[in-house]
């Protein structure tokens, strides 16, 4: 093995902790490890990577259950990733619920993302309501985020709420 941690805890978390593309893994086991992956300084890694933020129409990271795909739409018929929103499921962590894709730098793809509805039909966001998921060049954007709320609204990079003294939120892009 590369590592020999004890992991016993189950307290580890997942995320791209400096935003290159790769995730990394914070273990908090009796001693605090955090695991950096250098997979993006590897030849042939470079735009090898998409980040998906799904959020609701306020724009919380509220989206647990939300079902993104992404087809490569130049490729092999039939090949979907599928991932959920998920925080983790470790004890007393929780991992980044940002979404990750690994993606051909040069390929076009199309991205859908489902979400849930308590007892009625699933909000779909896809290139019929937001025309440019349905053509994705990862080499080719400004960003290797996008953001996706769940009115249908979908932006090139990430979205945060910068809280006013109201205790409410306006959307600005990072």
């Amino acid at each position: 093995p590369l590592f020999n941690i004890d992991d016993s805890s189950g307290l580890n978390a997942w995320a791209d902790l400096d935003r290159d593309g790769d995730l990394d893994l914070h273990i908090e086991a009796w001693n605090r490890h955090l695991l950096t992956n250098t997979l993006d300084q590897r030849p042939g890694f470079a735009g090898s990577w998409l980040r998906v933020v799904v959020l609701d129409a306020e724009g919380r990271r509220t989206q647990q259950g939300a079902t993104l795909r992404l087809r490569r739409v130049d490729g092999p018929a039939g090949v979907v990733q599928a991932r959920a929103v998920d925080g983790g499921s470790g004890y007393l962590t929780q991992s980044e619920y940002a979404v990750h894709f690994g993606v051909a730098p040069t390929g076009t793809y199309a991205l859908s993302v489902s979400f849930p509805s308590a007892g009625g039909t699933p909000v779909v966001v896809d290139g019929h309501r937001v025309s440019w998921l349905a053509a994705i060049v990862p080499g080719s954007l400004a960003s290797r985020t996008i953001t996706v709320f769940r009115d249908g609204r979908a932006y090139l990079g990430e979205w945060n709420i910068a809280a006013t003294a109201t205790g409410g939120g306006t959307l600005s892009p990072n």
